[in-house]
Formats: structure tokens, C-alpha cells, sequence
């Protein structure tokens, strides 16, 4: 059998047509009025060729002709879908908003040059993607000469593919590569090679080959061959359209470790950086490690420009291994402003220093403001504000590379919606003064362990009416430790497709350590993200925790310890009693309304009624499950996405006819389940969510105004059943 070999460069070398200088416009001119007079030819050829006979002939497109739309058609098999043969295009067509906006009337000029070039493009496609033959063509295009625009339609006959019949991995001197490696590594070489092998019998691509080529040359490089090198090639056969892959594998010498050298550093010293790297002399070499050590450098916010490479140097068994770094200005001011739904408008500024006293250390001051303005407020609560100012104390090398200390002294005045009312200034009903002092272990990018022990002082205030016990000013210490874990693994840490995460959390506060407030809180969610196909993706989360309070704090909201013990007691828990609803559990309710709802009035300071809210209860245990499809949204590029979703959930605590129960226990009768769809639009940070959710089986009072359930009106208000929701986020 006779080979030749081909495809040698990933991409073509020459380029589809010689280019026509631009200051030649006439003679552009005059290239695409020959074009126009060719196409309208050949698209005019006996039988219309493929025209409907009452249709117009197409020699009357000219200059003016606009393009309505491109489109595609499959005689036999079909491998691509429209999207990616789009993408290898460069004709322009009416998107999904010059429908919306019609009023604008946008134009795309039809191009002939243009689609001349794209069918040379789509041709090669299709040849990087092992077909050698297709057949393409634009016969059965249509013209709208009322409108004079043009429906392009492209016919592709992919013919026959190229299938591979063989795959082998050899070394420079025509040895099989296992070859170059020692005893012990030849076992791992020969499961990962077969592992990431192309399979014979499927078609050949030569995105395939470059790819495994990318993670042979990886694998070496991880495994300590830092001047490794590979190449690859496939020999075709076009008479019975096999190939032949082939993958040259040069190892060189194992490497270790002898120089760690820092570049472009002025004020941070290179110890400094070094500290940050995970390869120190003597240890073999590992690209992912360098690698690493090029993120954790770049971690500490002290660089614009942060490289990992090795340097020309001999092809030996040492290597040196070189970060260049740039400095960025260590002292900034800094401000922004932002809004949501449940909280309004918010603002946050200040001013920081990234490298105190060297050693990279971070100081900053900072004043943040959740000013309450245009939130919607839930349950016709007053909406809630917060105003706090810290300062914070950031060492990312405390013991070890993995792990730093955060310390942050703070004063915090908020209007908690939870609370009643006060007189205060801007109706400030809670203060706390406190510190907060945070241990970090990074085990993996964003995978983390965090211990934090939080001390303060807090007051809560309620507004001061004469004669009126319930309210009182409680002021109390809070000392709690607590843990929180970042586990898992997906394909993307920001907009994940597959893979799991796992977040538990450990709060523990207890009278030994100086708090006047007692639990165990203890929880966890864990989120899966699994493709059903190349359009859906199925995220699912389930969370369940329990809070236990202890002791004094047990007793009292037991109602064991007097009634203005109670009301305290009460007050102090609203942070730790588990809620549920909103736009990142139950969606359908809002945050923390979802479960038992106590109606009352709003008081003035003379005690007259301004009007009624409802106050989540609460409870000591909750559990939600979540399922959410996400699916393209028609018209529109990848990265807007529609979901629909079905959520359900329930929180401990119940009404009875003479008050809340709250044993931790579950009651199937008090489930609740919310659907809905929305709109996902993908931004770096995460996707921003807009959904609306429907209650299907809400309580009497979900129905119901704060001021009905309180008077007694038995009201049924359909349209609190709807909610919408809007946030940024990863998840679902």
C-alpha cells in the first residue's frame, strides 16, 4: 500500500486568495462587481438550479443586495452542528437583537469575495476534520428582490471520512518511545498513553492529534523531562481514506531543580517570591508545580505580570526554572458601588497597602454601606441597612505556603428587618463591635479549609414605647468558632458542566469561651453538575443542616427561663435559626421567608400602628433539594443560556394553634416546592440569573398581606405566588 503524508501544520499556510491591496478601490470595485455578475451566473443556471420556478432570478443581485440569512443543508450525514460552521465564517447576518430592535433597520451588505472565501474555509474545516472530499456549494440560495436581500444557503455533502488505522508512539530513533523511560515509569507511560490514545476505526481530526500531542508533551513535562519535545503527523492514504498517526517522542534527560531565579523585582524581595513556588532545588521537575507557583505569585496582588518558563539553557539533568515579575502600585484607594434585589443599592471604599513592613503583607481600610435603597422588601419589612467600617490585616505565608491568617478588627450599625423597630438614627437596630481572626489552608486553586473565631460585642435595640416590656435593649457577647470546607472537583471553578462540589460547615459557641449565646451548628450542601448532552446540563443541590442551641440559650427559647428572656433570646438567635427562600435555595419565596411567619404590627414610638410585617421564624433545622436545566437560548451566541427548575424545601419549625413547635423535627405537610424558568447570561465572574419562580403548594400564609394574616381576613392572593429572582452566581 502507497502512503503519503499531509497535514503536517495544524493550520494552512496559504492563504485562500491573493489579497487585493486596499488602495486599490476601483479595482476592488470592479473585483466584486465581476464577482456579483459571475455569482448571479452561476446561481442562475438552468432550472433555476434548485430555485423555485415562481421565484426571481437571482442575476438580479447587484452591489445593494443585503444578506437576511445563512443557512445550511445535509443531503446525507451531518457531523457539525450550525453554530460551529458559523463560527467559520465571516459573512455577517441580522442577529437575534437587529429582530428586537427592528426599528434600526441595520443592513449587511453582501459580500461575494466574502462567501467565496468562507466556502474555501469551510472546506478546510472540514479537511482538518478528516474529510477530504466535501462538497460545497450555494445553488439553492434565494433572492428577495422586494427587499433585495439575499437567503443564502449553503449545501454541504460531507463525503466519506477518514478513519484511522493505526496509532504508535515512537522515540527520535524509530524505537517505541516506552523506550526512553526508566523500569519505573514505563507502567504510568503505558496507561496514560493508552488512556488518551486515538481509537482505530473513528474518524480522524486533526484538532485530535494536536490535542494528544499537547498532553503527551504535558505529561513528560509533569513527570521531570523539562526539555522534552514531540511532534505529530498522520500519513494518509487517500485512495481508502485510512491514516496512519504517528507521535515522535523525544523525553531528553530527567531534570532536577537547580536554580529557582526571580526577575524584574524592585521593592518585594525575591525571597519573597521563592517562598511562593512549590519547587525548590533538588526537587524534580514538574511543569504543573511551576505552574502553580506562577498562581500563587501572582495570589498576592503585588504583580501586574507574573511568567513561569525555562530559559535557554543546556540540555542536561539540571534546569533552571525563571519567574519575571512585574510590580504593581502597593498603596491604592479604591471604591465601588453595586445593587440587588434584596438589599438595594450598596457601596464599598478604601484604601489599602499590599506590601506593609515587606513580607507581603495587606492592610486595609474599608467602609461598606448596604443602604437599603431601592430593595424590595419581603414580607413588608422594613428594608434592611448596614454600615460597617474594619480594617484588615492579611499575612499570605503564615507557617507555610498554603496557608495565611487574616485579621480584622470591625464596628458594624445595621437595621436588621428581623428585629423591631427603633428610634436610632436611620432605624439602627443592632451595633456590634468586634474581631474577627481567620486561618486559611488552600489545598488546591479555590479548594480550602478556613478556621475562624469571631469575638464581639453586640446590642440589639428596639425602639423604646412606655409600658411596653417586649422592648429592650439586650446587649450580650458572642465568641464562636467555626469551620467551613471547599471540596470537589469540576471542569470550570467558575461556570462548572461536570463534576461535584461539597461544602460543609462546623459552628460551635459555647459559655467556656466566654460567649452568652450556646449552640452546635452543623451543615452541609453538596452541588453536581453533570452534561446530558452537548445543548442540556443538569445541575442538582441538596443542603441539610441542624442548629442545637445549648444550655442558658436552650432554656430560654424554650420558655423556660420568663418571657423577656425569651424575647431576648429570640432576638439574639435570628443569625443562627436556619432560614430558607430565595434566589440561591427555594426560588418561588423570598430569602428567609419560605417556612413560619409571625404577622405583627409596626409601631411607632407612641405605640401607633404604622403597619404590619411578617417575621420569618426560623428554624433548627432546614433541608433543600434543587434541580435545574439549562438549555440554549434560541437566537441568541453560547453564552446566554435558559433553565427551568424545580426546588423544594422546609425548615423545622411549625405553626399550631397555640403557637410555633420547634423540636428539629420534619413534617411532610409543611414541604414546599417552587418551578420556574429564567435567563442565564455568562460573565467572568459567573453567570447572572434572572429568574421567576412559582409557588406550587404555599402556605395560607404566603397568600396573604402581613396585615390580613394578623387581623385574621382569610384572603387567597394569587399573585404571591410568583417571585422574581436575580442574582450572580455559579450555582444552577
Amino acid at each position: 500500500m502507497r502512503f503519503h503524508r499531509a497535514w503536517v501544520a495544524p493550520y494552512p499556510t496559504r492563504p485562500v486568495s491573493e489579497p487585493v491591496p486596499t488602495d486599490h478601490a476601483q479595482n476592488r470595485a470592479a473585483l466584486k462587481s465581476a464577482l456579483l455578475g459571475c455569482l448571479a451566473v452561476c446561481l442562475s443556471l438552468p432550472a433555476a438550479n434548485a430555485q423555485d420556478s415562481d421565484g426571481p432570478p437571482l442575476y438580479l443581485i447587484d452591489a445593494q443586495t443585503s444578506t437576511a440569512s445563512v443557512s445550511f443543508r445535509f443531503p446525507d450525514s451531518r457531523s457539525f452542528g450550525d453554530e460551529r460552521l458559523r463560527a467559520q465564517m465571516a459573512i455577517n447576518t441580522p442577529t437575534f437583537w437587529d429582530r428586537v430592535f427592528f426599528w434600526r433597520n441595520r443592513t449587511y451588505p453582501f459580500d461575494p469575495i466574502e462567501l467565496q472565501k468562507d466556502v474555501v474555509r469551510l472546506r478546510r474545516f472540514y479537511n482538518r476534520n478528516g474529510f477530504l472530499y466535501p462538497q460545497i456549494a450555494y445553488t439553492s440560495s434565494r433572492l428577495d428582490t422586494t427587499r433585495n436581500k439575499i437567503d443564502v444557503v449553503i449545501e454541504i455533502e460531507e463525503g466519506p471520512p477518514l478513519i484511522i488505522q493505526d496509532v504508535g508512539y515512537y522515540a527520535s530513533d524509530g524505537r517505541y518511545a516506552v523506550t526512553q523511560f526508566p523500569e519505573s515509569q514505563r507502567d504510568e507511560w503505558e496507561e496514560f498513553s493508552t488512556e488518551i490514545a486515538l481509537r482505530i476505526g473513528d474518524r480522524y481530526s486533526e484538532f485530535q492529534r494536536i490535542s494528544i500531542q499537547s498532553k503527551v508533551l504535558n505529561w513528560l513535562l509533569d513527570n521531570g523531562y523539562a526539555f522534552a519535545q514531540v511532534d505529530g503527523f498522520a500519513e494518509v492514504d487517500s485512495t481508502y481514506n485510512v491514516a496512519d498517526v504517528r507521535f515522535e517522542v523525544d523525553a531528553g534527560p530527567p531534570t532536577y531543580v537547580d536554580t529557582v531565579a526571580v526577575q524584574g523585582n524592585e521593592q518585594v524581595s525575591a525571597n519573597v517570591v521563592r517562598r511562593e513556588v512549590p519547587l525548590l532545588p533538588g526537587d524534580r521537575y514538574s511543569r504543573t508545580q511551576l505552574v502553580r507557583g506562577q498562581e500563587e505569585i501572582f495570589g498576592l496582588n503585588l504583580f501586574r505580570v507574573v511568567l513561569a518558563d525555562v530559559p535557554e539553557q543546556d540540555r542536561d539533568s539540571s534546569v533552571t526554572v525563571r519567574y519575571r515579575v512585574r510590580e504593581s502600585k502597593f498603596k491604592i484607594v479604591s471604591g465601588q458601588a453595586g445593587y440587588s434585589l434584596s438589599q438595594g443599592a450598596g457601596f464599598e471604599a478604601g484604601w489599602q497597602n499590599r506590601n506593609l513592613f515587606g513580607g507581603a503583607r495587606n492592610i486595609s481600610i474599608g467602609l461598606i454601606s448596604d443602604t437599603g435603597l431601592g430593595a424590595r422588601a419581603s414580607g413588608n419589612n422594613q428594608t434592611p441597612w448596614k454600615l460597617q467600617a474594619k480594617v484588615s490585616l492579611s499575612q499570605p505565608y503564615f507557617l507555610s505556603r498554603r496557608t495565611s491568617a487574616i485579621v480584622v478588627p470591625y464596628i458594624l450599625f445595621e437595621r436588621d428587618p428581623r428585629l423591631r423597630e427603633s428610634d436610632r438614627f436611620y432605624g439602627m437596630n443592632r451595633r456590634e463591635i468586634g474581631l474577627e481572626s481567620t486561618v486559611v489552608y488552600q489545598f488546591a486553586r479555590l479548594r480550602t479549609l478556613t478556621g475562624k473565631y469571631v469575638f464581639n460585642r453586640t446590642l440589639d435595640i428596639t425602639q423604646p414605647i412606655e409600658n411596653d416590656p417586649s422592648f429592650v435593649r439586650d446587649p450580650y457577647t458572642k465568641s464562636v468558632f467555626s469551620f467551613t470546607g471547599n471540596f470537589g472537583r469540576t471542569d470550570d471553578l467558575l461556570r462548572p458542566t461536570r463534576g461535584f462540589e461539597v461544602h460543609p460547615f462546623l459552628e460551635v459557641s459555647s459559655a467556656a469561651i466566654g460567649s452568652e449565646i450556646q449552640y452546635v451548628k452543623a451543615g452541609s450542601d453538596v452541588v453536581g453538575y453533570l452534561p446530558l448532552s452537548d445543548k442540556l446540563n443538569l445541575t442538582a443541590r441538596i443542603f441539610a443542616a441542624r442548629a442545637e442551641p445549648l444550655g442558658d440559650s436552650k432554656r430560654a427559647l424554650d420558655g423556660l427561663s420568663g418571657q423577656l428572656d425569651s424575647l431576648k433570646f429570640e432576638n439574639r438567635f435570628d443569625n443562627v435559626l436556619l432560614e430558607a427562600g430565595g434566589a440561591s435555595d427555594v426560588r418561588g419565596w423570598a430569602e428567609g421567608f419560605l417556612g413560619a411567619k409571625i404577622p405583627r404590627p409596626s409601631l411607632n414610638r407612641d405605640g401607633s400602628v404604622s403597619g404590619y410585617v411578617y417575621e420569618p421564624v426560623g428554624g433548627r433545622a432546614k433541608w433543600t433539594a434543587s434541580v435545574t436545566l439549562q438549555y440554549p437560548f434560541p437566537w441568541l451566541g453560547s453564552q446566554w443560556r435558559l433553565a427551568s427548575f424545580v426546588d423544594a424545601g422546609q425548615v423545622s419549625a411549625g405553626e399550631t394553634p397555640t403557637g410555633f413547635v420547634d423540636n428539629g423535627g420534619f413534617d411532610l405537610d409543611r414541604w414546599r416546592v417552587g418551578v420556574g424558568s429564567g435567563i442565564r447570561y455568562a460573565t467572568p465572574f459567573g453567570f447572572v440569573r434572572l429568574d421567576l419562580g412559582y409557588k406550587l403548594n404555599p402556605s395560607r400564609n404566603d397568600l396573604r398581606t402581613p396585615e390580613e394574616a394578623f387581623l385574621g381576613i382569610d384572603n387567597s392572593r394569587d399573585l404571591r405566588r410568583f417571585r422574581l429572582h436575580l442574582s450572580l452566581s455559579q450555582t444552577f
